[in-house]
């Protein structure tokens, strides 16, 4: 490839919309049911409006907008599709909770299908374990529910996307976190994660 191309290249990953990308993700969930009582684009405005309505930082909420994104794709790593598509844009924390909240979750039915719902105590030595199990059994969990006034996704969009659309765009520094931030023209795979 020439620098021209390169340059080109450039100039159209930084037009891209990732906010509104993952929104049509979500909306393309509408109508997928899989046994549930609520499609998954509802469960994941529910578990989003729960998190938003307990206080939790913007962080938690787009992840738990966007925690099953990936469900209807990939159903037995979902989780770790869904923090794949988020790492970028989120803090650790959240990325881990992400990545192991099937685990989690699993806690609620894994009984049902033969498997151990304790294992997530195999992660008991995590820093994050208590907050991954708090997601799971307050947001996720009950997130279910078809008579649940979940928040609007225009609300969310409006008050959480303006979030992440600074967690897309601002300095590592202003963020104040962590993590690399992806830059479009700059992104460097051996930056720290």
């Amino acid at each position: 490839a020439t620098q021209r191309d390169i340059d080109e290249m450039a100039g159209e990953y930084g037009k891209l919309d990732i906010a509104q990308n993952l929104k049509q993700m979500l909306d393309a969930q509408a109508g997928q049911f899989l046994g549930q009582p609520v499609d998954l684009r509802e469960h994941g405005l529910q578990t989003a409006s729960r998190a938003y309505r307990a206080g939790e930082s913007d962080d938690i909420v787009v992840a738990a907008l966007f925690h099953d994104v990936t469900e209807h794709l990939v159903p037995r790593a979902h989780g770790e599709a869904a923090a794949a598509i988020l790492a970028p844009y989120v803090d650790e924390v959240t990325h881990w909770i992400l990545s192991q909240h099937e685990v989690f979750q699993g806690y609620y039915y894994f009984d049902k299908v033969g498997d151990d719902p304790n294992k997530r105590d195999a992660l008991k030595g995590s820093p994050h374990w208590e907050l991954a199990r708090r997601f799971c059994e307050e947001y996720d969990q009950t997130a279910f529910d078809p008579s649940y006034p979940s928040l609007p996704i225009d609300f969310l969009f409006r008050e959480n996307f303006f979030s992440l659309r600074i967690l897309l765009v601002s300095p590592l520094s202003e963020r104040k976190t962590s993590r690399y931030m992806y830059k479009a023209a700059a992104y460097d795979r051996d930056q720290p994660s």
